[in-house]
């Protein structure tokens, strides 16, 4: 949990501090449990206001609060990703970045609330912005991605260059594929339409089609069903994450879950019987599953949960949990026994990351910059037999926030996204009002 704290001496006009003995710390706001917490405080420019970022799980929301203390007031509604918010100089307005109309902009809001105004004259991907106290700029940070699907050899040779084959390419991010049982059918996500969004193509890349049309919120995580015919997925229309279904060949999309808690990553049963997600339902993230034409939840972790897959055998599940002290894949006997560390993988945020086969788990292995020496990034392959890992193929950079990596049903070949070029420019606009 994250939450602001607040020094009488630390308004805008007293400049930096030096010493700790100097501060009079109190703290200024305190997030519900259900949130990540409070971020990027600032001060309005007369040092009464202080304007803050409250993250749910995946999405945010924009608030004030008296510098003196006082109940937070919320003052965007949109349910989308945000980030930084600074004050005007005449403090009439707050600037802050959000994909609340798909990608990110820029948007401007009075501090009392009201609709926010897209900002004039800025590109698609605005993050960062800042404004100078005087003469009229404004900074921001641009950002372009472009993520790509690619197919690989299931094993060591894969290191060839040769042998990697582009699936999905588009000049936006494709990523987190996953193949149809059958292998016929590839699913994944994209921001293509302005939005992140489900489609479907052909194993081989083509016949393209998008899949969902929430026009906004964060959509993805889908998983086939083991029939083939119909897909789970999560989004957040209305701030919570929830889990839905859609056919695969189109159509309305039904929500399963109507409650107001965060409910995400589902996979299937192997008998198509039970959808798996990781839920906060309890207060704490724990992996659980329901019936897959609808019904209560039932409780399957006690000790943390958040992406699970089940095993092939439909004996345990496997999961990975929510949280820096909780790094690595874990095993749960479904009936009786205790959960056993399989992997430590060194990233916090591993959706997608690691498939389970009935021989071992494929799984992306992020660079660990704080090992000694650093640890190169690599799909491997870990062997349920020898309990060893292997490289199947090293990776020439870090596939990027949510690679995803899938096997083919012949387990043949893998299929992996990877941000295939990134640039982060510094923009600046004159004369800005």
């Amino acid at each position: 949990m994250v939450n602001i704290w607040c020094s009488a001496d630390a308004v805008p006009s007293k400049g930096l501090l030096t010493t700790l003995e100097s501060l009079d710390v109190r703290r200024l706001t305190t997030p519900p449990p259900a949130t990540v917490g409070d971020i990027d405080p600032a001060f309005s420019p007369d040092g009464q206001m202080v304007a803050f970022i409250r993250y749910a799980d995946d999405t945010a929301e924009l608030f004030v609060v008296p510098a003196a203390g006082g109940e937070p007031r919320q003052i965007t509604f949109d349910n989308r990703r945000m980030d930084t918010v600074v004050w005007t100089p005449d403090g009439r307005e707050l600037i802050f970045a959000s994909n609340r109309a798909g990608s990110y902009n820029l948007w401007r809001i009075p501090p009392n609330g009201g609709t926010p105004v897209r900002v004039d004259g800025i590109g698609l991907d605005a993050h960062e912005p800042s404004i100078a106290r005087s003469g009229g700029r404004l900074a921001y940070s641009q950002q372009s991605i472009d993520t790509n699907i690619w197919r690989i050899p299931a094993h060591a040779a894969a290191g060839d260059p040769a042998l990697r084959v582009k699936l999905v390419a588009s000049t936006r991010r494709d990523e987190n594929p996953r193949l149809s049982p059958d292998g016929q059918k590839i699913v994944f996500e994209s921001n293509r339409s302005g939005s992140r969004e489900l489609w479907i193509c052909d194993s081989e890349g083509s016949n393209q089609a998008q899949l969902t049309y929430f026009g906004g919120p964060i959509t993805g995580n889908a998983r086939w069903s083991p029939d083939g015919r119909q897909l789970a997925f999560d989004s957040r229309p209305e701030g919570h994450a929830q889990i839905y279904l859609v056919s695969a060949n189109g159509g309305p999309t039904h929500r399963l879950i109507t409650e107001p808690h965060d409910s995400l990553a589902p996979s299937w049963s192997h008998d198509g019987r039970w959808i798996y997600f990781g839920s906060n339902r309890s207060g704490a993230w724990q992996i659980w599953k329901m019936p897959a034409e609808g019904g209560a939840p039932v409780q399957v972790t006690t000790n943390g949960g958040y992406e699970a897959v089940e095993a092939v055998d439909g004996q345990s599940v496997f999961y990975n949990k929510n949280g820096f002290m909780t790094l690595g894949l874990f095993q749960l006997p479904l009936v009786g026994g205790a959960e056993t560390r399989i992997l430590d993988l060194p990233q916090l945020d591993s959706f997608g990351d690691w498939i389970v086969t009935a021989a071992g788990i494929y799984y992306l292995h992020r660079s660990d910059t704080l090992a000694k020496p650093a640890t190169p990034v690599a799909i491997k392959f870990f062997d349920f037999g020898t309990r060893q890992s292997k490289v199947i193929a090293p990776l020439e950079h870090d596939p990027g926030s949510n690679p995803g990596l899938n096997i083919s049903p012949d387990g043949r070949s893998l299929i992996y996204s990877i941000d295939d070029y990134r640039n982060f420019d510094i923009m600046l606009v004159e004369n800005f009002r």
